[in-house]
């Protein structure tokens, strides 16, 4: 379900929530089971640290190799 049509039920009755807005990411990446980080598929991937700083399991595309801390958490195997 995307963020912006779920007003009608609570975020948390979905089990997939896309967060489709800009400045929310990072006040809710705590409740997170798991998080998508997006551009991974295309010419490189967002932010991947402030989900990494909350211990939430981060998937991402395999365009990642220019980053600096993509490459990092990925070589340690996180």
């Amino acid at each position: 379900m995307l963020f912006t049509e779920s007003e009608k039920k609570k975020p948390s009755e979905y089990q997939v929530l896309i967060i489709n807005t800009i400045g929310l990411l990072s006040k809710i990446y705590k409740y997170a089971d798991i998080v998508y980080v997006g551009g991974g598929f295309g010419v490189g991937i967002h932010n991947i640290l402030e989900p990494a700083t909350f211990s939430v399991p981060v998937l991402i595309g395999p365009n990642f190799k220019k980053f600096k801390e993509a490459n990092d958490l990925v070589g340690l195997g996180a």
